[in-house]
């Protein structure tokens, strides 16, 4: 861990350095809510830096959600395979499997170390990330040389 940083720093800092952030131009993001990582850093990168189109749940591109480049989402737990589970309302695993028709969009969990494990039993609904980012460790389900 870096000196004089929050977990939630270091996670952010993780996904600005990864090449899917730095190429991206319309990022689906969540705001954080309590025992989440929060998002704060990647919003202001977003608006003030990179000049990237943000949206947030329940807003899409025009209606089309297959305009986005990066899904940037939460999770209660991941495992190392990149599978997730949220908190059980579903809204993810909907969007993200509208998503999966599109091999192009990239979807990046961020979690605490503390809430990666090696194994989730998951349904048949429930769907994985490509990337998941902690603040110590980076799971890449999709095959690619561009995750730092």
């Amino acid at each position: 861990m870096h000196y004089n940083t929050t977990p939630d720093e270091v996670i952010q800092s993780r996904v600005l350095n990864t090449n899917q952030w730095k190429s991206a131009g319309n990022v689906h993001i969540y705001k954080s809510l309590t025992n989440e990582v929060a998002t704060n850093i990647l919003v202001e990168d977003a608006y003030y830096k990179s000049h990237k189109e943000l949206f947030f749940p329940h807003s899409l591109p025009h209606g089309n959600p297959l305009d986005i480049d990066i899904v940037i989402v939460p999770g209660r737990l991941f495992d190392h395979n990149c599978n997730r589970k949220g908190r059980g309302g579903g809204y993810y695993d909907k969007y993200l499997a509208l998503l999966n028709v599109c091999k192009m969009t990239y979807t990046i969990g961020l979690a605490y170390d503390k809430d990666v494990v090696e194994s989730l039993d998951v349904n048949e609904w429930d769907m994985s990330v490509d990337i998941v980012i902690t603040q110590s460790r980076t799971w890449c389900k999709k095959v690619s040389s561009s995750v730092a």
